[in-house]
Order: C-alpha cells, then sequence, then structure tokens
C-alpha cells in the first residue's frame, strides 16, 4: 500500500525520496533530495557510493544514500581518482564520475563550486 513517502507509477517503478549526504574525507559537504526512481540515468540505483582511489586506496568521498525511513543504504565502490592522483582524462577528485554526473543539477552549491575549482584549476595545469 503506497505511503505520503513512496508510491509505484503505473509502469511498476517505485518512487521514493532518498536524503544524498555528500562527504569528502569526514566533512560533510551538504545533502539534498532525489527520487531515485524519477531518474534513469543513475538506472534507479538505490545505493551509496564510496570513491575508491585505485592509485593510493583511500575511500576519498560519499555519497549516503538514506531512504525515507532513514535507513542508510549499502555503498558502492566506484574506482576514482583522488584529488592527489589523475584518471585517464588528466582529472583529479571529481564526485562527477560514471553515472553520478547526472547529479549535477541537485548537488549544493558549496559541492558545485567545488567540483568548477577542480575543473578550473586541472585546466591550467
Amino acid at each position: 500500500m503506497p505511503s505520503a513517502s513512496w508510491w509505484t507509477d503505473p509502469d511498476g517503478t517505485l518512487h521514493e525520496w532518498y536524503t544524498l549526504t555528500i562527504f569528502i574525507g569526514r566533512q560533510c559537504c551538504g545533502q539534498f533530495q532525489l527520487d531515485p526512481g524519477a531518474h534513469p540515468a543513475l538506472g534507479y540505483q538505490r545505493s551509496g557510493v564510496a570513491y575508491y582511489c585505485s592509485s593510493c586506496g583511500d575511500i576519498w568521498a560519499r555519497i549516503v544514500f538514506t531512504n525515507s525511513k532513514g535507513e542508510q543504504q549499502p555503498l558502492d565502490v566506484e574506482p576514482v581518482a583522488c584529488a592527489k592522483h589523475y584518471d585517464q582524462w588528466q582529472q583529479r577528485g571529481s564526485l562527477l564520475a560514471g553515472r553520478l554526473e547526472a547529479l549535477l543539477p541537485f548537488l549544493p552549491e558549496s559541492v558545485v563550486r567545488r567540483e568548477f575549482m577542480i575543473h578550473l584549476q586541472d585546466i591550467g595545469d
């Protein structure tokens, strides 16, 4: 039975508001709400992401998904270079890797500013 916090549309897709909290290191950089069922670019992902640098082994960032009941969801590991190491596109420490680049319109202003500075800095290097 649908509730105020989740519902199913006619094609059977489950919709539920999730709170996504962004951490870089141990610092919370903001949060926003998103319905993964309404965002096909995410593949209807309902799990968080831990950013793993394959150069140094650091888990340098996390996006934690919390469902409408307040339950933190499991984390998937995404291999993404940290701020100290370049990836194959000569980028360092960007949260906009893989399927999560689709989150750009939802990110808190401080995170967008950080992404802009990272990309701007790497252009000048």
